[in-house]
């Protein structure tokens, strides 16, 4: 019997969650950024079994991880879609009464609810 088919057999069931890595690429944030939100339970995480070495792994499921890309943008990735700095991007956004949804301190970036940045754009007429 070859390597990889024994691999396969031996191989548990894909936990279809996110670690902190692909939840640092996907969201574009640094490391301590990813772990803060599941700190704090902004992304709310399970433990599973990982399928390889059969260790208990914190993973975040897909689903949370879209419906808080749903919800909420950073700061940065906001700047990087208006092609602005992110501080004009913050001063607009205080001017317009949109506050951060989360202690930035606490997080180590600072995070809008989506509809409070569409709302602060309707006015400004962006």
């Amino acid at each position: 019997m070859s390597q990889s088919i024994k691999r396969t057999l031996v191989r548990g069931t894909d936990h279809g969650g996110l670690t902190g890595q692909a939840i640092t690429d996907r969201l574009r944030v640094a490391d301590r950024v990813s772990a803060a939100l599941i700190k704090y339970r902004h992304l709310r995480s399970i433990t599973v079994v990982n399928p390889i070495n059969r260790c208990p792994t914190v993973v975040v499921p897909l689903r949370e991880v879209e419906r808080f890309e749903r919800e909420f943008v950073s700061l940065f990735a906001l700047a990087k879609l208006r092609g602005r700095h992110f501080m004009a991007v913050k001063k607009e956004l205080q001017h317009a009464g949109v506050k951060p949804v989360f202690n930035p301190r606490k997080i180590g970036a600072t995070f809008y609810r989506r509809a409070g940045v569409l709302r602060a754009e309707c006015l400004n007429g962006d």
